[in-house]
């Protein structure tokens, strides 16, 4: 699968540019632009990296915009020299599919299994 950029739009007119990386869990924001904006760490993760390394990262919520989409997502504080990333927890939240040969986003569909409550106590 190819990688591309997008353009993700944060708080306070600020944007960066972004990895599309489906192959990650959470989005990344460097951790100096997440200050800027006063998101704090809500909880700690265990990260592995695609060399097999597990590395702690803290885990805050920011909103975010793409496409025309925006809303709070959980996004990791990045260190110093490492490149923003949205994740699939973004793209899943925002209803957003990455198209890699066009090297575009597109809107997608949320799906959901209905059970009733009959179906339940069976």
């Amino acid at each position: 699968m190819g990688t591309f950029f997008v353009e993700a739009g944060l708080p306070q007119n600020i944007t960066v540019k972004a990895l599309v990386d489906t192959g990650a869990t959470f989005s990344k924001i460097p951790s100096d632009v997440l200050k800027k904006l006063h998101v704090k760490a809500e909880f700690e993760t265990t990260i592995e990296l695609g060399d097999g390394r597990r590395i702690k990262r803290k885990v805050g919520y920011v909103k975010i915009t793409l496409n025309g989409k925006s809303a709070p997502v959980p996004v990791v504080f990045g260190k110093k020299n490492e490149r923003a990333l949205i994740g699939a927890t973004t793209l899943e939240i925002l209803g957003l599919i990455p198209d890699p040969q066009k090297k575009i986003l597109h809107e997608g569909i949320h799906l959901e299994v209905l059970v009733t409550i009959a179906q339940d106590r069976v």
